[in-house]
């Protein structure tokens, strides 16, 4: 079946660089600022590899050599090709440059596929870079889902994981976001575990627990109280 896979990606291919060239033509004429984005749209539909991305931004610079930008729902679609196409590096670029070319940031929804992408990957500090995104846009929504996903992926990573989740968690403290129970009880977990397995350090756990409690519990005041639930509580594996 491999080579029929592949005939099918060069027929692909040829179907796409046939549409750009298209695109180009129209430019050659002096057209291209008659064209419906639409067709540009249904470009990056058909792009689903490296190959194919890299033709579909082609036909996105011809029109922008036309003075035509792109509109909200434009950058949404965009950032959607390319995270189809799997180019999460250039998803996450476009995410951290939006503020200079784009007229809006890709809608926090898709923001949180991409950030799951990466934890999938085990790539948990590309996820903390949309993280840091988010946080200095200030077109961008900060959420608790943001910093649940966040602090998740940190306790995943590789170097001082629990203390660059606490470093996410009480940055949600300092912007008034109200965090899930789990992501609570996570933490608990995780700096009771600390307690016993690192004495010299025991103090500074400690210390972070009892921050931890007290904010737990006034979180659960403020929404009238309400209990962990363990079956949805995430299950990680702290690193050493």
């Amino acid at each position: 079946m491999a080579p029929f896979r592949s005939l099918a990606r060069l027929s692909n291919i040829a179907k796409v660089s046939q549409y750009v060239d298209k695109v180009a033509d129209l430019g050659r004429k002096n057209l291209l600022f008659r064209v419906d984005f639409k067709h540009l749209y249904s470009i990056w539909q058909l792009c689903k590899s490296h190959e194919e991305y890299k033709l579909g931004l082609i036909a996105v610079n011809h029109f922008y050599n036309f003075g035509r930008q792109l509109s909200p729902e434009g950058v949404n679609k965009l950032f959607v090709f390319s995270m189809r196409c799997g180019e999460l590096e250039e998803s996450l670029k476009l995410l951290e440059g939006a503020r200079d070319w784009l007229p809006k940031p890709p809608d926090i929804d898709l923001v949180y596929g991409l950030m799951a992408s990466f934890v999938t990957k085990r790539d948990y500090l590309s996820v903390k870079r949309v993280f840091k995104a988010i946080r200095s846009n200030w077109q961008m929504r900060l959420t608790a889902k943001a910093y649940r996903l966040c602090i998740e992926a940190m306790l995943c990573s590789d170097e001082n994981p629990l203390e660059e989740a606490l470093m996410v968690y009480c940055d949600s403290a300092v912007m008034g976001i109200a965090l899930p129970s789990e992501v609570h009880a996570l933490l608990l977990n995780c700096l009771h575990r600390k307690i016993a397995l690192e004495p010299a350090k025991a103090a500074f756990y400690e210390t972070s627990a009892l921050s931890v409690r007290n904010r737990l519990g006034e979180e659960c005041m403020n929404e009238g109280g309400y209990k962990i639930s363990r079956a949805t509580s995430p299950k990680i594996t702290l690193r050493a």
